[in-house]
């Protein structure tokens, strides 16, 4: 009997995309939130930039393997399961090796090849080269991509603000811990929104979490210069909510 999860048994790929694009990027939520805990588990950098880039690596890493996946298989519960597999295989690859600091990027590099060979390199490269997408599948897929990457934009916001703080509380001597249900209740405000707001508004929103983002970033702060390490999720909320009120006028 053949495996139900496997890359390789073309009887897996689906004909036709059956999940709403919300619980696709609800499945994608429930991947980077085992990521997020995992790799804390496996993975110990005490230098907070080369921390940065190892998670942010992981978290396109595994974005990119769930959409492409899904694109092509139209089955999410395999995407899914390949994309579960290669968290594993990347934070796994990462947590073994002896990291030294210089070379640090060649070594995450390194876990993501090794992870990309074991998740999409297994795709049938006849099967993407005659792949073909209907105009209303397109529309599904660019309403998934754009809110997975609203998504990933709120959650690299929240890594920034966590450890922003968690440098002043060094320096106050305090330990704050930011647990992952401040994270989670971002999403939920994301996902009320995605069922509310057409893809043309949700796209002008994604322009302005990823503008939040960077203003983050490099300066700590919101659009409006107010610090937002222990209030992400007001911030976000005033920014959707700016948005829609301006839509509705």
């Amino acid at each position: 009997m053949s495996n139900p999860l496997s890359l390789l048994t073309m009887d897996n790929y689906k004909k036709a995309y059956s999940d709403t694009p919300v619980a696709v990027v609800c499945l994608f939520n429930d991947i980077i939130t085992m990521y997020l805990e995992y790799i804390v588990k496996t993975t110990y950098i005490s230098d907070e930039s080369y921390l940065s880039h190892t998670v942010n690596l992981g978290l396109e890493s595994l974005h990119y393997v769930f959409s492409f996946l899904y694109l092509y298989t139209k089955n999410s519960a395999l995407a899914k399961h390949h994309t579960e597999n290669g968290c594993y295989i990347y934070c796994e690859f990462i947590g073994n090796i002896g990291i030294k600091h210089d070379s640090l990027r060649i070594n995450s590099k390194d876990a993501q090849l090794f992870m990309l060979k074991k998740t999409i390199y297994l795709i049938d490269n006849k099967h993407t080269r005659n792949f073909k997408l209907t105009n209303q599948e397109h529309e599904h897929i660019n309403y998934i991509d754009t809110l997975s990457e609203m998504y990933l934009y709120i959650v690299k916001m929240y890594l920034v603000c966590r450890s922003k703080q968690s440098f002043i509380d060094k320096v106050n001597k305090k330990t704050v811990m930011f647990p992952l249900h401040n994270l989670k209740k971002v999403i939920e405000l994301i996902k009320h929104v995605s069922s509310t707001e057409s893809l043309a508004s949700l796209k002008k929103i994604n322009i302005l979490l990823c503008d939040l983002s960077d203003v983050i970033e490099y300066k700590g702060c919101d659009l409006d210069g107010e610090y937002v390490y222990d209030n992400l999720y007001d911030t976000i909320k005033k920014v959707i909510d700016t948005k829609t009120i301006t839509d509705k006028q």
